[in-house]
């Protein structure tokens, strides 16, 4: 999937390059996510905070969704969210990543199921 980059390479000119890095991905692909984690690592050496802002809206001019536009949306705008929620967890595990916490009590890992919930919950608060 090739598309243009527009506001990292304008990035890159105001800031030092290693804070800025693109590669390409297909949020609806396991594999995908997963090189483009990898090249995150690789640039990086890790990571601290995953976001996803992909997301789509079928639309057509008489009004009527395809059921090929039905599942593209639903394929973007929640089986994506889970696959990048699990593989993003399977790193955090790696890097011995815990979430923030307010409590004194020992942390531990997040595991693919609870990921999952806690990217459901972002997306709940943030339509509020």
């Amino acid at each position: 999937m090739s598309r243009p980059r527009p506001r990292c390479d304008e990035l890159a000119t105001v800031t030092s390059k290693e804070f800025v890095a693109t590669t390409p991905v297909d949020i609806r692909s396991r594999a995908s996510i997963v090189e483009a984690i990898n090249a995150t690592v690789a640039a990086f050496g890790g990571v601290d905070i995953v976001v996803n802002t992909a997301a789509l809206f079928p639309s057509s001019p008489d009004g009527t969704v395809a059921d090929a536009q039905w599942a593209t949306t639903l394929d973007v705008n929640v089986t994506a969210n889970y696959l990048l929620a699990d593989e993003a967890a399977k790193l955090f595990a790696e890097q011995h990543w815990t979430p923030p916490s307010s409590s004194r009590a020992p942390q531990t890992p997040l595991s693919p199921s609870a990921a999952a919930k806690l990217t459901t919950s972002a997306r709940r608060r943030s339509r509020i």
